[in-house]
């Protein structure tokens, strides 16, 4: 990470292509920003009181037959539906940056026509016969191995090669550990201030936890959203080992799980927490049990659903009084 840390320092202030890789979590959006960051200072100091855009691009999410009209976009007229123009991302980006994301999920045509504006620094709107000069800083992203990608004829190799002028790698977190203390701390006030509410510290023992644990699902974003379960779950004003979950600490749950605990006891209180806790988001999220499971930091929402079925919570289920 220190490593990482100088060469984006060295790049800041760079107009260089840069292309992050890593597994998915581990924040290359996050470096994408740092870079940005630079730019954004040099802009300051320039031209004060300009701050050039960030325009973030999940190629991934793209429609295959609307790829080419987000990234370069479209003249009035050009398709059916194009009832006005469409400004693309390279012009939105203006001077500033363009992050393009999961890049390798870029279907082959549009990487034609990608590779083509990154030689010439030109757009053209589809349907348009104007080209548009491009002075955006391009960082692209992607948690694939580009080169056996490239193997497998999934990639353009002269694409490759025009995006892979600077590489930065970003390590997963089971491989920097030694980084939650100073994460968690991060992660906790971002968290305290996404939810509106005071924050939180957190206990030695309890990060200890944290940092024993191999994050092997989605790196620093499976541990964000142990830590906003972690906080929500918590009536303490610092977060202790208790309110880490049992996946985390090692422990097994048992099927019947809490419900079958003396009332009153420890046992029987913390499972009816965690019930008040997951039928809050189902009724947050319209019983939309997918997002839910997301919100409370559950790797899938089948996880989601065997806690449903041990507090027997369906569809108008009521909260306590």
């Amino acid at each position: 990470m220190h490593a990482l840390q100088r060469t984006l320092a060295s790049l800041r202030h760079n107009e260089s292509t840069v292309l992050i890789q890593g597994e998915s979590g581990t924040g290359k959006e996050l470096v994408a920003r740092e870079l940005h960051r630079g730019r954004s200072l040099d802009s300051a100091r320039d031209r004060p009181g300009a701050r050039p855009p960030l325009v973030a691009v999940n190629s991934a999410a793209l429609p295959e037959q609307l790829v080419e009209s987000e990234l370069f976009g479209h003249e009035r007229g050009a398709f059916t539906g194009a009832d006005r123009l469409r400004r693309g991302a390279f012009e939105n980006a203006g001077a500033g940056t363009l992050f393009l994301d999961e890049i390798g999920e870029l279907p082959l045509p549009a990487q034609a026509k990608l590779l083509r504006v990154l030689e010439e620094r030109m757009v053209m709107r589809i349907g348009g016969d104007r080209a548009i000069p491009v002075t955006a800083r391009i960082v692209a992203a992607t948690n694939r191995d580009l080169e056996r990608e490239v193997d497998a004829g999934r990639f353009r190799q002269d694409l490759y090669y025009r995006l892979n002028v600077h590489t930065l790698r970003v390590p997963p977190l089971r491989d920097r550990l030694s980084d939650i203390p100073v994460l968690v701390d991060s992660l906790l006030r971002a968290i305290a201030s996404h939810l509106g509410v005071r924050p939180k510290t957190i206990s030695p023992e309890a990060v200890s936890l944290l940092a024993a644990y191999e994050w092997r699902r989605n790196n620093v974003r499976e541990l964000r959203n142990c830590l906003e379960r972690m906080m929500i779950a918590s009536d303490a004003a610092v977060i202790g080992a208790s309110d880490v979950p049992p996946e985390i600490r090692g422990e097994e749950r048992d099927e019947a799980g809490d419900a079958a605990a003396p009332p009153g006891s420890l046992k029987a209180l913390k499972a009816q927490a965690e019930r008040q806790i997951v039928l809050g988001a189902l009724e947050k999220y319209g019983w939309h049990v997918t997002q839910a499971a997301e919100a409370l930091g559950l790797s899938d929402h089948s996880s989601l659903l065997k806690i449903m079925r041990r507090h027997g919570l369906s569809r108008g289920t009521h909260r306590d009084t």
